[in-house]
């Protein structure tokens, strides 16, 4: 439904973000083991974002619990834990997707997206 229901558009949306989170968050761990609340801000604001666009829920729980978490200790863990299941995801995507020649072939595959989305859902 975020990218008006045309299935190139998606691929394309969905290997981005596979592309731009294949390293997880690299900023995330660091600026929360350093306090930097606002860096912290700044990095969920824009995962979230993201991860909305493609129906990421799982990612967005644990976002949500990294903003959550008042223990320090605690806060390390939920961005470790956010970090990895980005990481997930993303790679899931790009083995998924593949280059750009998939998007042509892919998009005409019914059930392509709906499978994409269980993942997005389930991602741990």
């Amino acid at each position: 439904q975020q990218v008006g229901g045309a299935p190139e558009r998606l691929l394309r949306v969905l290997r981005r973000f596979g592309d731009t989170y294949r390293d997880g968050e690299p900023a995330l761990v660091p600026a929360v083991h350093g306090e930097d609340a606002e860096r912290v801000h700044r990095l969920c604001h824009a995962l979230r974002g993201a991860c909305s666009t493609i129906a990421a829920k799982q990612v967005i729980q644990r976002i949500a619990a990294l903003e959550q978490a008042l223990d320090p200790t605690a806060r390390l863990a939920a961005a470790q834990t956010l970090d990895l299941t980005l990481k997930d995801l993303a790679q899931y995507l790009v083995d998924q997707l593949g280059g750009e020649g998939n998007v042509v072939m892919m998009a005409g595959i019914p059930g392509v997206t709906s499978s994409l989305r269980i993942h997005t859902e389930e991602v741990a």
